[in-house]
């Protein structure tokens, strides 16, 4: 962010660098995790039980913030479209405004519950497992809840589908914090 003579803050060609790279990382990890690594998954019986984006979402926020944020709500345009073809533009600004906005969050309440922050130096590896768990049932819970009131879901498979989201983004959320926590250490090791 930019100051002006005021000291006023404004975003920065910075910000907006961040904000696009954000929607591009999270567009190609979605599209590679369901149409190059895991194709089968438009089978309706099939569950994720790792979703990788899930992760990603989380690292993101955690690093970028906002920009990730806004990067990650348009960047999942494309997601959505596909997913939910005929969706109207005020549902699919919620569904996708929700891929950035759920694990912001999450890691919002985490930090002020436990007073950790960014740049996370405090970070311990019991908190990895607690961030993946919030941001995965806020997922979950925000996700299913829109899938329902646009009519797209029954609510009798709101256990089920509340369930299966969670437990996918939890484990690709997990998975990802542990290896980048796991890099960071080694690297400052190796310094």
């Amino acid at each position: 962010m930019g100051v002006d003579r005021v000291g006023r803050t404004h975003p920065t060609a910075v910000d907006a660098g961040l904000v696009v790279l954000s929607a591009v990382i999270w567009a190609i990890s979605v599209y590679l995790n369901n149409e190059v690594f895991f194709p089968w998954t438009h089978d309706e019986d099939y569950l994720h039980w790792i979703f990788v984006p899930g992760g990603i979402k989380v690292l993101l926020v955690m690093l970028l913030g906002w920009r990730a944020v806004v990067g990650m709500a348009f960047g999942a345009i494309p997601g959505v479209l596909t997913a939910l073809p005929g969706i109207g533009p005020l549902a699919l600004a919620l569904v996708a405004g929700a891929v950035g906005v759920m694990p912001w969050l999450s890691i919002r309440l985490f930090s002020y519950v436990t007073g950790v922050r960014h740049p996370w130096h405090d970070l311990v590896w019991w908190h990895l497992p607690a961030i993946a768990a919030l941001s995965a049932f806020a997922n979950s819970a925000f996700l299913n809840s829109q899938l329902i009131l646009l009519g797209l879901e029954p609510p009798r498979d709101l256990p089920v589908n509340l369930l299966s989201v969670m437990i996918s983004d939890f484990a690709g959320a997990l998975i990802l914090l542990l290896v980048s926590v796991a890099l960071v250490r080694l690297l400052r090791t190796i310094r």
